[in-house]
């Protein structure tokens, strides 16, 4: 590390290596490269603090304000989640490259645009890493419904994994970036996990299941539901892929298993299953006490004609209720107070545009229903963070930006090209594939064929064999 004061090529923290025209494939080699190098918490303390030397060194490179940041930031985080790596030379002032691994934080514009980024990076992901997206709730602001309990146990599975998440990609779109969330500590408050050979009394689980927001339901079909059925317990998780079946003998847990929502039949066995809450806000009496408290506090209405506060009291979840949440909660968190030190930022063009369109729209809907005294609404400040603050936060970050499909590419390379002729097979014709076995006759170059899935790379390898292509 002593050597490192010579010419160095690369340093992250801050130091934008290039910006290349193809973004996606940009991404992808900065944050998806091998897991090369040491773990910082594999380190001793001199080789520690010789490594935090020389973030310092760049992270001061930025202004004052922003340095004092990004080290408060760091120590608060902790630099095991960090990997030091190393390639070329050791001799002092020779050419080397090193880098530190940390996550990398998309903002798409919209939510499609953050799910097609999120197929693409899960296409092109060679490595095994982490990509995960965080949605927003697929709902306008102030609308009387809840999200799909799909969505919400998504959302629920990702904020759980980011503290953890050392080395990977979030992406999200600006509008859930935007949006107030529960306190960082509640899903790991209000988690647990059951393991074959627990002790598990049905009638204190149903009521634990029901504290965490889970529904009970005559078959489990659709994520935060649970059923008993004599010794048998049906239960899906939020955040997880399957449901599962927990098999008792009297108080004991005999067996886990998968089950397929769709024939109700057993599967795989499993030794345990984790479990986080189903909803973002609390389903305890002590949660739902504080919210009514705090819902007689905030709005002057008579709570006899208000349909949603006499639900809640009756023990029915009603529909909307995430657009209160901040009455649940003494203090909301943003999505980056999730994350564990400072991400790289990624932001898609057009973002500070659908920042102050969604924070226009939230205050004419705002306007629209402000006066309803049989459903009364939170003002958008109080569900929502200003584009000012999000941009300042953000500001701190490094950060590059992805250039807009219209920007003129620096430098683009110019390949010779033109539009390939018909090549289809026609199946009922003498000779099915002439044309494409012309082409490859005549073409000098190499021919490379393409499918989007291995199954049809197969079918497609067998079609040109049986033309004689190989």
């Amino acid at each position: 590390v002593h050597a490192l004061h010579g010419q160095i090529l690369y340093g992250l923290l801050g130091v934008v290596a290039q910006v290349l025209r193809v973004a996606l494939v940009d991404i992808r080699r900065r944050a998806v490269g091998d897991q090369q190098g040491i773990a910082l918490a594999a380190m001793d303390s001199a080789q520690r603090g010789q490594v935090f030397d020389l973030i310092e060194a760049y992270v001061r490179n930025m202004r004052p304000s922003v340095a004092d940041r990004q080290m408060r930031d760091l120590r608060d985080a902790g630099l095991e989640k960090l990997r030091f790596a190393w390639a070329g030379s050791t001799t002092p002032d020779a050419p080397h490259y090193y880098r530190l691994h940390g996550p990398t934080l998309i903002v798409a514009r919209s939510s499609h645009q953050a799910q097609l980024l999120a197929r693409v990076l899960e296409l092109l992901n060679a490595a095994d890493l982490a990509v995960r997206l965080f949605p927003d709730h697929e709902a306008l602001p102030y609308d009387p419904f809840s999200p799909h309990p799909d969505i919400i146990a998504n959302r629920l599975a990702t904020l759980a994994g980011l503290p953890s998440m050392g080395r990977g990609i979030l992406l999200t779109p600006i509008s859930a970036l935007l949006q107030r969330l529960p306190p960082a500590a509640y899903i790991t408050q209000r988690s647990f996990n059951i393991a074959a050979g627990d002790e598990l009394v049905i009638d204190a689980f149903r009521r634990r299941l029901e504290h965490a927001g889970y529904e009970a339901a005559e078959q489990v079909y659709q994520a935060g539901q649970f059923a008993v059925r004599g010794s048998v317990v049906d239960l899906y998780p939020a955040g997880s892929a399957t449901p599962y079946r927990l098999d008792l003998f009297d108080e004991e847990v005999e067996s886990i298993r998968e089950f397929d929502p769709d024939s109700q039949r057993s599967t795989g066995r499993i030794d345990r299953i984790d479990l986080l809450p189903a909803r973002e806000y609390p389903c305890d009496e002590s949660g739902l006490d504080a919210f009514r408290r705090a819902f007689r506090n905030r709005f002057d209405v008579d709570t006899r004609h208000v349909n949603l506060y006499q639900d809640l009291r009756a023990g029915v979840h009603p529909q909307g209720l995430e657009q209160y949440l901040p009455l649940f909660y003494g203090e909301t968190s943003c999505l980056l107070d999730y994350l564990h030190g400072n991400p790289h930022l990624v932001v898609q063009d057009g973002v500070e545009e659908a920042a102050r369109d969604l924070s226009r729209r939230t205050h004419e809907r705002w306007e629209q229903r402000r006066h309803d005294v049989e459903r009364p609404i939170l003002e958008p400040g109080e569900l929502f963070f200003t584009p000012e603050g999000i941009a300042d936060r953000l500001d701190a970050l490094p950060r590059t930006d992805l250039p807009s499909a219209e920007a003129p590419a620096p430098r683009t390379p110019v390949f010779e090209t033109r539009q390939p002729p018909d090549l289809h097979i026609h199946e009922r014709g003498r000779e099915p594939a002439a044309a494409l076995l012309s082409f490859i006759e005549e073409f000098s170059g190499r021919v490379l064929f393409a499918a989007d899935t291995p199954g049809r790379r197969e079918v497609l390898r067998s079609m040109l064999s049986s033309f004689g292509v190989s």
